[in-house]
């Protein structure tokens, strides 16, 4: 009866176990896949801002360090040197003024297209 018991105990283990790795695997896929979606956009933004640079030194020469200076200025316009980019502006639709989510392409109240206009909104 003792082992009866004990085999009971070590059956639930293991489907714990096995359930317990399933969800590793389903979460480090979905991790995986947020991993894939960051570097693309890393990878548009790296682009974006050669094309940028390149062009701004073409037509208007800049000094290496006045951009480093306005990459300074910029990153601390959110009171923080922290090296990131923090936007606080807020979208709104140009048709109906609803404020909208920036991951969408069209307005989820009146379906108006494109609402990401300038070039930087299209990052995220």
């Amino acid at each position: 009866m003792l082992e009866f018991i004990w085999d009971l105990v070590q059956q639930r283990q293991i489907r714990e176990a096995r359930d317990a790795a399933t969800d590793a695997k389903r979460i480090a896929k979905s991790t995986g896949q947020r991993l894939s979606d960051l570097e693309q956009a890393v990878d548009r933004l790296l682009l974006l801002n050669r094309a940028l640079w390149e062009t701004l030194q073409k037509y208007h020469p800049v000094s290496e360090e006045y951009l480093a200076a306005k990459v300074q200025e910029i990153d601390l316009r959110d009171g923080r040197a922290d090296g990131r980019y923090t936007q606080k502006s807020v979208v709104t639709c140009r048709r109906c003024g609803k404020v909208l989510n920036k991951r969408h392409t069209t307005c989820l109240y009146c379906g108006a297209p494109d609402l990401q206009t300038r070039t930087f909104d299209k990052v995220r």
